[in-house]
């Protein structure tokens, strides 16, 4: 017999998404999605060893979601193979545009929350140099930060395979060690110190902001982007000066 489950509440970060979903259900409004590209010839097994990896050493993407009288509460599924679909896009006059075509048609496409895996990996093809990874994963257990992280994970243990290194066995730290830490925090004197301090600071009511009027049967998720591409040196410089100011 296997161990037995363990539930854990959601963190505060996280209650905030889950109650983003009960406003906007069934939408994608929680989806977090993003095309890896890799130039060069491609060893599809390999990073799909890679991308295994990836998902056994971090429990964090295991995550799953259950209701209990109401209320949300998480565990972390076993790990289990996961074979990642293939789409090959190389026969199109233009693959890279029928590439982010697909790609944004996937990403309005939302995750099952309940009992089930929440995220979504899928190896693509442009051309025999081009190709790489599309990934989509709700923000219940992930953020652009650690879209960054993975990708550099998963890159990671693709070159150590592709070189024939060993990958180590050690695993991520575990995502229950916030979990618990937060659940600590909330009944230790600090947080009740820190109450009393933000408490004190809104004692009183502070003067009402004019927002800007809006027509309240409209309804939709959509939103405006705007992008900006920092360049690679300044991008370094970032990378540099927080290293050195450890932040």
């Amino acid at each position: 017999m296997g161990n037995p489950v363990e539930y854990y509440p959601l963190t505060h970060p996280q209650k905030a998404i889950w109650y983003t979903e009960k406003i906007h259900p069934s939408t994608s409004i929680g989806n977090i999605a993003a095309t890896l590209r890799l130039k060069g010839k491609i060893d599809y097994p390999l990073l799909e060893r890679a991308i295994n990896l990836f998902v056994e050493k971090n429990d964090a993407i295991r995550l799953r979601i259950i209701e209990h009288d109401g209320q949300p509460r998480q565990y972390i599924s076993d790990y289990k193979f996961y074979k990642p679909e293939f789409f090959d896009f190389s026969g199109y006059e233009n693959p890279v545009q029928e590439l982010f075509k697909w790609d944004q048609q996937l990403t309005q496409i939302p995750f099952q929350l309940i009992d089930s895996d929440l995220f979504y990996f899928a190896l693509v093809r442009i051309s025999d140099n081009d190709g790489g990874i599309y990934v989509k994963n709700h923000h219940l257990v992930s953020d652009a930060w650690t879209m960054t992280l993975m990708a550099n994970q998963i890159i990671e243990y693709y070159i150590q395979l592709k070189n024939g290194e060993s990958v180590s066995a050690e695993n991520m730290p575990s995502y229950v060690e916030y979990v618990l830490s937060e659940s600590a925090y909330i009944v230790s004197e600090k947080f009740k110190k820190d109450r009393k301090f933000w408490n004190s600071r809104f004692d009183s009511i502070y003067e009402i902001t004019t927002l800007k009027s809006h027509d309240a049967s409209y309804k939709s998720t959509k939103a405006r982007r705007k992008t900006f591409v920092i360049p690679a040196k300044l991008t370094s410089q970032i990378h540099k000066y927080c290293k050195e100011s450890k932040v």
